[in-house]
């Protein structure tokens, strides 16, 4: 038995349809925001597969136990003081409360079992998170060591170094090709810029109408 496959079924096989509709939904939300706002334009610079410039970090204790009352910790540059009320307990639960007390943005504190877990939207400028110990052992008490977690290099990047001509990526450029016709067909202006924002490498989509 033989099998007939066009070039253009091949590839229609062989792309992530679920990528270009994510993409194009995204951008579309935007422009509907935009315009109801009385813009002419919007831009897209994070939250899609190809755009993705704030990759989540989660770092989790190992052995958490309780701390003394009023030693510090350093997380992502701003130092968080444990149990300084005479009140407070010396407990995970406090830690938790504590850290998220601090108001870090981009940071959450949660409990799983008996340990800690950040979780850490870095900002733009960075794709890393940061523990140091302040005063104190609370930080090793906690479970934590002193030391930067990178976060996992998100697709974005695959797709800027596409842009670019870095990577010669069929599949990543065809995505790409089609959501830049999808809303020229539409009448719309779009272009993808870098990011410059951003520390790392990757791509946003500025529309115009």
């Amino acid at each position: 038995m033989t099998h007939n496959l066009t070039s253009t079924q091949a590839r229609n096989a062989s792309i992530t349809d679920q990528v270009i509709y994510n993409e194009i939904d995204t951008i579309t939300r935007a422009i509907v925001t935009a315009g109801l706002a009385g813009n002419l334009s919007t831009t897209v610079d994070d939250g899609t597969t190809m755009t993705e410039s704030t990759p989540t970090i989660t770092v989790t204790s190992v052995g958490a136990s309780a701390f003394v009352a009023n030693h510090t910790i350093v997380i992502a540059g701003e130092t968080v003081t444990l149990g300084d009320a005479a009140t407070d307990g010396t407990g995970i639960e406090q830690a938790i409360a504590d850290i998220n007390n601090a108001a870090i943005a981009g940071l959450v504190a949660s409990q799983q079992g008996t340990e800690i877990v950040l979780t850490y939207a870095p900002p733009k400028a960075t794709w890393s998170l940061t523990l140091a110990e302040g005063t104190g052992t609370a930080l090793a008490d906690l479970g934590f060591t002193s030391e930067v977690t990178a976060a996992i290099t998100p697709e974005s990047v695959a797709y800027y170094n596409m842009w670019i001509g870095q990577n010669a990526d069929r599949k990543k450029s065809y995505e790409y090709t089609q959501v830049i016709q999808h809303f020229q067909s539409l009448g719309y202006s779009i272009l993808a810029k870098q990011h410059t924002g951003n520390a790392q490498l990757t791509f946003k989509w500025e529309v115009y109408w």
